[in-house]
């Protein structure tokens, strides 16, 4: 079943909601080192981890929510919409931000544990706080461990606008504006400036936007009834071909892709930071592979999968208030080691918390909803 398909059913692709919800699972046990769990996390089968899954699926959510606006001529809207929305993504941030550096900074001045403050970038608030609290923090030039993912897609919630403008008139114009971007970044290290460290931000938002471009192609085709790429056997196959020879790769421990020095090395590299090709190729054939296994909207749809569903709904309040959790956890083991079994039921625990609170907030918008007489979504019966 093609990703369109579930669409035409339901203003609402259950798929969608549970794979995001999946990647805040993943994001959220690889957040938290040191507990069994992050063994059996994807980053471990193959090139791409639950970082790209994340924002390839923002880009479709972006544009499944924006696309009617800019579609019928209202594009300041779409703008007005998502600036808005990068506001309180802002706001989420700093609170956030500032919650972590508390649990950091206790573990650094009122533990004397300096490692966990290292790894974690603790060190300009420590030597510069100044500048890297009063100027930095605001202007997203200083981010901790962890907290680099949120000012990435504040970015794409300004670029979004543009991106659906030119993809409504056509989409294969913007993913080749998007493609000649990632290129130029990828050759010139173009990128935003950190603060007030040297360097810029680990996830370059000119290499990452062609990601959430691409989810942004498949969003705007779902809105129009069809497939950015309809199911075919032979593809199908080519894909899971390719994710079962990564997987195999990754197992070599090579940590680098045969013809390493003869080809681009945008085509071989798998750094992270600027997004390489492989990382995107693999993470596009597994999302090829995912959608079109049959039964999987039945299983989205499912009572099983309803508290995951549920945090993919709610997926950036949800990465937020994990994010600090996850700091926070990380900040106690600082100070108290523990068995790795430990760690891993603290991370369970964390995990049942957030789907609580994604359940809540679910509800509070369904009330939100019946009070103002909008009916929820039917779910689709079948795959």
């Amino acid at each position: 079943m093609s990703i369109h398909a579930a669409h035409r059913k339901t203003s609402r692709d259950l798929r969608l909601d549970m794979f995001r919800g999946l990647a805040l699972i993943t994001i959220f046990i690889n957040h938290v080192p040191g507990n069994p769990l992050e063994n059996y996390t994807s980053r471990n089968f193959g090139l791409s981890d639950a970082a790209e899954a994340f924002v390839f699926m923002s880009g479709i959510a972006v544009a499944l929510a924006s696309y009617s606006l800019v579609s019928s001529g209202r594009t300041v809207d779409a703008f007005r919409k998502l600036a808005r929305r990068a506001g309180k993504l802002y706001v989420y941030h700093i609170v956030g931000m500032l919650v972590a550096l508390g649990f950091i900074a206790t573990t650094w001045y009122g533990f004397g544990i300096r490692e966990f403050g290292e790894r974690v970038n603790f060190l300009p608030v420590a030597t510069e706080p100044v500048k890297a609290l009063l100027i930095g923090m605001p202007t997203l030039g200083y981010q901790i461990g962890y907290y680099n993912i949120l000012p990435l897609y504040m970015v794409f919630l300004l670029m979004a606008p543009l991106m659906l403008w030119v993809g409504v008139r056509s989409i294969p114009l913007m993913l080749a504006v998007s493609g000649a971007l990632w290129l130029a970044a990828r050759e010139t290290g173009l990128n935003m400036p950190n603060f007030p460290q040297e360097g810029g931000w680990f996830f370059h938002p000119f290499g990452w936007q062609l990601l959430f471009a691409l989810g942004i192609a498949v969003g705007i085709a779902m809105k129009q009834g069809r497939a950015l790429v309809p199911f075919r056997p032979w593809l199908f196959v080519v894909a899971v071909a390719w994710l079962a020879w990564c997987y195999w790769f990754l197992l070599q421990e090579w940590g680098w892709l045969p013809l390493d020095g003869t080809l681009p090395v945008f085509v071989t590299s798998l750094e992270k930071s600027p997004l390489s090709l492989p990382r995107m190729v693999h993470l596009l054939a597994l999302a090829y592979v995912a959608v079109n296994l049959p039964g999987m909207t039945r299983l989205a749809a499912g009572r099983a999968m309803a508290p995951v569903a549920a945090m993919g709904r709610n997926g950036l309040e949800i990465f937020a208030f994990g994010s600090v959790m996850a700091i926070g956890l990380q900040a106690v083991f600082a100070v108290n080691p523990a068995q790795g079994w430990i760690v891993g039921l603290a991370v369970i625990s964390g995990l049942m918390v957030q789907m609580g609170v994604a359940q809540m907030l679910d509800r509070r918008k369904s009330g939100r909803k019946v009070s103002a007489g909008v009916s929820a979504p039917a779910l689709p019966a079948s795959a």
